[in-house]
C-alpha cells in the first residue's frame, strides 16, 4: 500500500486524526482536504499534505483528486449551520465527491458514517448519512461503507462532553431513561478498519457495521466515564422532547454544545448492530470501552468551559494529564 497516495475529507477531524495517522504509520503518500487555512499547519506538522477545498466545490474536487488513489471519506456534519446543512455536506458532498472521484480514475473508496444511517428515517442526520452510503456502494468507484457505533477516544465529543458536563453540574442529566443502548467503538479501531478496508477487493459494493464488543445502557456509559474520570454525583433523568428546547438554544449560543439534537435523536433510535464486522476488518476483537477511558480524566471544568466556548479545541486536551 506503500506506493499509493491516498486523500482524506474532513482530515482535520477527530476520526480523521486517527485515519492519517494509521495511512502515514503504513508509508502512504496522504492529502488531507480541509476548508480553513487554520487546519493546513496542522496538517502539515504530522506529514499530510494539505489540500484546500470543498466538499461542496465539485471544481476543487478535481483539484484534490489529481494523482490520487485511494480514498477515505470522513467529511460530514452532525447539525445544520447555515447553508452547511447535514443534506448538503453528508449527502450532496459525496454526490461531488463520487463524481470527482469516478472522472480521476480513484480506484477505492470507503466511507465512515454512524450506524443507523438510513435514508427511511427522519432523523436528518439518520437520513443523511443514508442516502450517501446507498450512493457509495451503487457508485463505480469501488465503494465500501462502514457504519460505526458511537466513536470515542482522546479528543472525541461523546466521552468529552458527558464527563465535562458532569465535572460542572450538581447533578447529571441523563436523557430519557437511562435504558438507550450503545456499542462504543474505539477510535483507533475505526481508523484500523477504515485502512485495512482499502485493501479488501471482497468488501468493494458492502456496507459494513462496525461496533465495540459490549452492549452499554447510557446509564452504564455514564457509570464508566464517572468511575474512570473520580467524580461522583447524583442522576436526574429527563425526557428527551423536555431537552431539546434547551439543546436547540447551545446549538445557537456555543460554538461548541455539549449536546447536540443529532444525540438527542440517538438516543431515541436505540440503534444496535445487526452483524457486528469489526473483527473481520481488525483481524483482532475490537477494545472494550472500560479499557480506554484514561483520556477523561483529563477533561476538568475549565478545560470543558474552553472547549465549549470555542476557545479551545478538544481534540488539543492532553492525554492523559494532571490538569
Amino acid at each position: 500500500m506503500s506506493d499509493r497516495t491516498a486523500l482524506v475529507t474532513g482530515a482535520a477531524g477527530f476520526v480523521g486524526e486517527y485515519v492519517v495517522e494509521e495511512l502515514i504509520g503504513r508509508s502512504v503518500r496522504v492529502l488531507g482536504l480541509v476548508r480553513q487555512e487554520a487546519h493546513v499547519r496542522k496538517l502539515r506538522s504530522v506529514g499530510v499534505e494539505p489540500i484546500l477545498g470543498d466538499i461542496m466545490d465539485p471544481d476543487s474536487l478535481t483539484d484534490a483528486l489529481a494523482g490520487v488513489d485511494v480514498v477515505i471519506h470522513l467529511a460530514a456534519v452532525n447539525r445544520d449551520r447555515g447553508p452547511a446543512t447535514m443534506a448538503a455536506i453528508n449527502y450532496r458532498g459525496t454526490i461531488n465527491l463520487l463524481g470527482a472521484a469516478r472522472a480521476s480514475g480513484v480506484k477505492r473508496l470507503v466511507q465512515v458514517v454512524a450506524i443507523g444511517a438510513d435514508s427511511r428515517r427522519s432523523s436528518p442526520l439518520s437520513r443523511s448519512q443514508g442516502l450517501a452510503a446507498e450512493a457509495v456502494v451503487t457508485s463505480e468507484t469501488g465503494g465500501t461503507v462502514l457504519e460505526a457505533g458511537v466513536i470515542f477516544g482522546p479528543g472525541d465529543a461523546f466521552g468529552t462532553m458527558l464527563t465535562g458536563l458532569a465535572r460542572l453540574a450538581p447533578v447529571v442529566v441523563v436523557p430519557g431513561d437511562g435504558r438507550a443502548r450503545f456499542e462504543p467503538i474505539s477510535v483507533q479501531d475505526v481508523a484500523r478498519a477504515a485502512v485495512n478496508a482499502l485493501d479488501m477487493p471482497e468488501a468493494v459494493g458492502k456496507r459494513y457495521e462496525i461496533v465495540g464488543p459490549e452492549v452499554l445502557t447510557l446509564d452504564q456509559v455514564y457509570d464508566q466515564l464517572l468511575l474512570a474520570a473520580g467524580i461522583k454525583r447524583a442522576r436526574l433523568h429527563l425526557p428527551p422532547a423536555l431537552l431539546r428546547p434547551v439543546v436547540r438554544l447551545m446549538e445557537r449560543l456555543v460554538p461548541e454544545p455539549p449536546v447536540t439534537e443529532a444525540l438527542l435523536d440517538l438516543l431515541a433510535l436505540n440503534v444496535l448492530s445487526r452483524e457486528n464486522s469489526v473483527g473481520f476488518l481488525l483481524g483482532r476483537p475490537p477494545q472494550r470501552f472500560s479499557d480506554q477511558l484514561e483520556y477523561v480524566q483529563a477533561v476538568t471544568a475549565r478545560v470543558f468551559a474552553a472547549i465549549v466556548l470555542g476557545r479551545r479545541d478538544r481534540r488539543g486536551v492532553p492525554y492523559p494529564s494532571s490538569e
